[in-house]
């Protein structure tokens, strides 16, 4: 019986210790008088996409009389890795702007953007990677 417990145990570990989480993009505003995040690109930042180069504009303001501020688009499994995954996401985006209290960032250049993205990843193999006015 105990060495039942422990294969199972042994089992249940080895299934926990290997799930990927998913990769993640957050975009998100406070609340707070004239922050928002406005990301310009095309349908490729989109979960499921069919390849279509549309374009698209994800805003999310504190103008807004939602009570929602913020926007979680869920991708495929594992990391962002910064050799593949990220750059591929920039080049996707035409720009970012995030206006705050500091005022407003513009990131336009893919350089920029690639960095801006790398630098914002967390949590689980950098699974997480979050667009914020704060």
């Amino acid at each position: 019986m105990i060495v039942i417990k422990f294969l199972i145990t042994i089992f249940l570990f080895g299934i926990l210790a290997s799930c990927d989480p998913a990769r993640t993009l957050v975009i998100r505003t406070v609340d707070k008088p004239n922050f928002s995040v406005t990301v310009y690109g095309n349908k490729n930042i989109l979960p499921d996409n069919n390849g279509s180069t549309e374009k698209v504009v994800v805003k999310i303001s504190s103008e807004t009389n939602s009570e929602k501020r913020d926007t979680t688009f869920r991708y495929g499994l594992g990391g962002w890795d910064k050799k593949y995954q990220i750059p591929e996401l920039a080049a996707n985006i035409d720009s970012i702007i995030i206006v705050n209290s500091s005022g407003t960032l513009l990131l336009k250049n893919k350089k920029e953007l690639t960095s801006y993205l790398l630098t914002h990843r967390s949590g689980q193999s950098g699974c997480v990677i979050t667009i914020e006015a704060k």
